[in-house]
């Protein structure tokens, strides 16, 4: 499938800002580390490097809105969120832009959340990525070196699946929403689909060193210090990339919903947010 020439300039445009993200992010480690051994308090601004890149881009005229600030977003686990939207038109090929974007983070392995606003955009997104003839399937098995995994949310997986193949789970937006959601509950709840992911119950020290590393999983029980073997809690641990389709459907406009939602989102823990919209919130997007 050929891109066309905006297409193509927007994900050039993702490939520069990747890039000086990574390099904003060696040159933060350094300073932190700096900064730490000689016990200066460290600014909350040289932790951010996400801010940082985009700083740098902006300035040299690299984004789309430089004029606009920076929309900061903090993960549940306390570090910033990577996160970026290409605006796209109606018909402009969303699903494509999503894709090609995963395509150019050459990951063989790791979790993806594609999320979508309806039933009927997951059926045709299910369609096309589930499809190993499809060119947006081909992009994600280019991307991974042929190390695909396409999963639902009710599919079961482990740790093993995420450590060697692109696990890719396709979620409706409703499953991210805990508003009167029973989806969303059902995330949250202990499941024996995942002990792969975590100790086994009766070590202590090993459940004692899981809590320390992740310091925001959901614990089973709260009098017990081990974490709950839930679907989140996978979330949580793995950083997904996380793709958002129509994130416009998704923020809904300004007010508590859509705080909620945004904040349901970062609580995942995403290691990068890619949003795809015709009408993106200046608010809640990086343009």
């Amino acid at each position: 499938m050929e891109l066309k020439e905006y297409q193509i300039r927007a994900l050039d445009a993702f490939v520069r800002w990747r890039h000086e993200l990574a390099a904003a992010q060696e040159r933060s480690a350094t300073a932190v580390a700096a900064l730490e051994q000689a016990g200066v308090p460290v600014p909350a601004d040289i932790r951010n490097h996400p801010k940082g890149a985009w700083q740098t881009l902006a300035e040299a005229g690299q984004v789309a809105k430089p004029f606009l600030p920076y929309v900061e977003r903090t993960a549940a686990a306390g570090f910033p969120i990577p996160h970026l939207c290409f605006k796209v038109p109606t018909g402009g090929g969303k699903t494509l832009l999503g894709a090609a974007a995963l395509e150019r983070l050459n990951r063989s392995s790791g979790l993806t959340l594609w999320m979508v606003p309806s039933n009927a955009i997951y059926q045709q997104t299910r369609e096309k990525l589930w499809d190993r003839q499809h060119p947006y399937r081909q992009m994600l098995e280019r991307g991974s070196g042929g190390r695909v995994k396409m999963l639902e949310k009710d599919d079961p997986f482990t740790a093993a699946d995420v450590e060697h193949y692109l696990c890719v789970m396709l979620l409706s937006l409703q499953s991210a929403n805990r508003r009167n959601n029973r989806d969303f509950l059902r995330m949250f709840r202990d499941s024996g689909r995942y002990t792969s992911f975590f100790p086994a119950s009766d070590d202590a020290m090993a459940n004692a060193r899981l809590l320390e590393r992740f310091t925001d999983l959901d614990p089973s029980a709260p009098d017990r210090p081990i974490a709950k073997q839930s679907l989140f809690n996978v979330f949580k641990m793995k950083r997904p990339v996380v793709v958002l389709d129509e994130a416009h459907k998704a923020y809904g406009r300004q007010g508590n919903e859509s705080d909620e939602f945004v904040q349901s989102v970062n609580r995942l823990n995403p290691g990068l947010v890619i949003e795809l919209s015709a009408t993106p919130s200046c608010a809640r997007s990086n343009l």
